[in-house]
């Protein structure tokens, strides 16, 4: 509330001392008269106006990148994620199938162990 007050103080102190009513310009800062329209454009198109808002420009550019630079990185991180989600599930598919085989091998080879006990038996029989 203060400083609202001080800031009143100032804008009073330089209408009186001017006898201008003055503003502040929104890009650079500069104090303009307000309602003189030949004072508004010379300082528009004044290098140091012209300056700051090169400047506020490329600063909202920088800024729009880096938070498409940090979309990208997310996506990509999520893509990511995913990618090594699907990997998981398919080396986890590949051990069941490993599994599978070798359980069927082992039944196989015990199949064939039975039956060569079963000749070695009948051979002994007789």
């Amino acid at each position: 509330m203060e400083i609202k007050k001080k800031h009143r103080e100032i804008e009073n102190k330089r209408t009186l001392e001017t006898g201008k009513i003055l503003g502040v310009c929104e890009v650079c800062g500069v104090l303009i008269g307000i309602g003189d329209e030949q004072a508004d454009a010379r300082h528009l198109v004044g290098k140091q106006h012209l300056g700051y808002e090169q400047i506020r420009n490329k600063l909202r550019e920088l800024r729009e990148g880096a938070e498409n630079r940090k979309e990208m990185r997310k996506r990509y991180r999520e893509r990511q994620q995913a990618r090594e989600q699907r990997e998981q599930e398919d080396e986890a598919e590949r051990d069941k199938d490993r599994e599978v085989r070798r359980k069927e091998r082992s039944r196989e080879d015990d199949g064939k162990r039975k039956e060569k006990e079963t000749q070695k038996n009948q051979r002994s029989v007789t």
